[in-house]
């Protein structure tokens, strides 16, 4: 029964792991630099067209002027 059990998997395990599907998120991002989190960001009518579009990778430090008295998180 095991043996049986174990050939149906190595039968089977190719199929699923051609099935597989990769989606990348990277890109069209909307980024702000707003100190506060702003009322009803979540909310999909939020109006974000001030805001800068950008793919991943992405940091915000460089964003703004360098300061040493920039926060860093």
């Amino acid at each position: 029964m095991i043996k049986r059990l174990y050939l149906i998997i190595l039968a089977v395990l190719p199929i699923m792991c051609s099935a597989r599907e990769v989606t990348s998120f990277n890109s069209g991002w909307k980024f702000s630099l707003e100190s506060d989190v702003q009322p009803g960001v979540s909310d999909p009518e939020f109006n974000d067209r001030s805001w800068r579009q950008l793919d991943l990778p992405h940091d915000w430090a460089i964003e703004g002027d360098f300061s040493q008295d920039n926060p860093d998180c």
